[in-house]
């Protein structure tokens, strides 16, 4: 069993899951995992210079709750280590699971206890049958590639030290230790989807791959760096090519239809707090290069909106704005009006008539001899963004488009108007 302690030290250095003179968090149940976790850190504690603190949450679930408690209770007291032992009772929110709410309040309360005691890090005793049966779950889901990925070793301030040791191994320890530990009667609960998949499934697959545990960590370590590399190249897309407007964000649509289709994934998560359904997100990745633009609704008023080379994420409806046109400042849409006596810098010059109105567009709307939305067109201004552009306008009849366009017959100095700040940048002429 030295060769287990000398793996998990060489892991914990490699990983640098520990720094020498911090202070770690052991999320502790007393089950057999949790129990070689807490017997090889103290073990190991001296050796790496690091400092252990006890956390064990009772869920108030299962009958034998306040009995791991008191075991893990007494355990710290044996060995002389810090323990912080809270009951919370669990409380689903609406769409959970009982399983995903324990976790929920699992890692609050790890995560308050961290804090409190000073701790860096926290551990927990994941080991490599949990990776595969996360992996198994998550695959029967119908996840993408980069969600193949299942359990790293180290993800901001959690850390896994078992994470390369089998189930089998943790047995073993425990036994040629004298590890003592309580078991969790529902580990054997088969309509717990993850006990089936452990007890059922995962055996059946062994029988065709005997090493399969290395075979999903290998692809588990994959995925995991497939994952990295696309975070990183959406992020550098998202920085560079993502311009903010009032009511979403738009972009230029990729060449891949991948890094679209995630793209849409994560600025909508960004934007609403869910992400949008597979199928929504496949049904613009499927028509995108073949309509000149189309607009998908996701969840409610949110969808996506693609126009000419460009994609709109967010909320699609518009909204009238109608001002009566006097000296002042104005916020209009994804716009600062300025409207003064005198010449500004890069104002535009308007001669007064009466009934003139600061607005956004409407049906029947014509600049000069032709319509509005024809000389949008031919701008190649995105359908998602025509709503929102400042017009000046006499009942139907448009005098000037912000940026785009003015009727000759009105230009003058009887007031000036400037419009900036617009993010987007409008082809076919600047904004003024």
């Amino acid at each position: 069993m030295n060769d287990i302690i000398k793996r998990i030290e060489k892991f914990i250095k490699e990983e640098k899951l520990i720094e020498p003179g911090e202070k770690v968090l052991l999320a502790v149940s007393g089950g057999i995992d949790s129990m070689v976790m807490l017997h090889l850190l103290k073990t190991l504690s001296k050796e790496l210079n690091f400092n252990i603190h006890v956390a064990h949450l009772d869920h108030a679930i299962r009958k034998n709750s306040e009995r791991d408690a008191n075991f893990v209770r007494r355990i710290c007291r044996e060995w002389n280590l810090e323990c912080t032992v809270e009951r919370r009772r669990v409380e689903k929110e609406k769409g959970e699971s009982l399983e995903e709410a324990a976790r929920r309040v699992r890692y609050g309360f790890l995560r308050e206890v961290k804090e409190k005691v000073g701790a860096k890090k926290i551990a927990t005793a994941h080991h490599m049958l949990d990776l595969v049966e996360t992996m198994i779950y998550r695959i029967l889901r119908g996840v993408g590639p980069l969600s193949l990925y299942s359990i790293r070793a180290k993800e901001n301030d959690l850390i896994r030290p078992l994470l390369i040791l089998k189930r089998e191994e943790i047995e073993m320890y425990a036994k040629e230790k004298g590890v003592p530990f309580v078991q969790d009667e529902t580990n054997f609960d088969l309509t717990i989807r993850r006990n089936y998949i452990r007890h059922r499934v995962i055996p059946i697959m062994r029988t065709v791959n005997p090493s399969l545990e290395e075979s999903f960590c290998r692809l588990s370590e994959i995925s995991s760096m497939l994952k990295d590399f696309i975070d990183r190249e959406i992020e550098r897309r998202i920085k560079d090519d993502v311009r903010y407007l009032n009511k979403g964000v738009e972009f230029p649509i990729p060449k891949d239809d991948f890094i679209f289709s995630e793209m849409i994934r994560r600025v909508f998560e960004a934007l609403t707090g869910r992400l949008p359904e597979w199928n929504m997100v496949k049904r613009v990745i499927k028509n995108y290069d073949k309509k000149k633009s189309f607009k998908v609704n996701f969840y409610g008023e949110f969808g996506v909106w693609k126009s000419y080379d460009r994609v709109f994420v967010g909320d699609l409806t518009s909204q009238h704005l109608e001002y009566k046109l006097e000296k002042g400042e104005f916020k209009f849409n994804d716009f600062l009006i300025a409207v003064k006596k005198d010449k500004i810098h890069e104002s535009v010059g308007i001669r007064y008539v009466e009934g003139m109105v600061l607005r956004n567009r409407q049906r029947g709307d014509k600049a000069g001899k032709i319509k509005l939305k024809d000389l949008l067109i031919d701008k190649r201004i995105p359908s998602y963004f025509r709503d929102t552009i400042p017009l000046i306008a006499i009942g139907n009849r448009i005098i000037y488009v912000a940026g785009l366009w003015i009727d000759k017959k009105y230009k003058g100095d009887d007031f000036y108007i400037k419009v900036e700040k617009s993010p987007l940048c409008l082809k076919g002429g600047s904004v003024v």
